[in-house]
């Protein structure tokens, strides 16, 4: 649906994922957001675009460990793992 999208893409996208924990208190969702808009670090920028004409890469380096997100009946249950997304205007 890329042509209903105005591009270059400039608005800030928030991205959680939730945990399915049975106790509703102890829950610890895990969110990001991600700036397009971001000064990125100079040595960053030129090593991912050395000889390139591409966009540079942005958003998250580590968003979740393997060991938290394989913790038994937490942010996979039932084989289902549940994303949550906002746009900011």
């Amino acid at each position: 649906m890329d042509e209903l999208l105005e591009w270059p893409f400039t608005k800030r996208v928030g991205v959680t994922l939730f945990d399915q924990s049975d106790d509703v208190q102890s829950r610890q969702h895990v969110s990001h957001t991600i700036d397009p808009n971001f000064e990125m670090d100079e040595t960053v920028s030129r090593a991912t675009n050395a000889g390139s004409e591409r966009r540079s890469p942005f958003g998250v380096e580590q968003f979740i460990r393997l060991e938290q997100l394989n913790m038994p009946n937490t942010y996979i249950r039932d084989d289902v793992v549940l994303f949550g997304f906002s746009i900011d205007d």
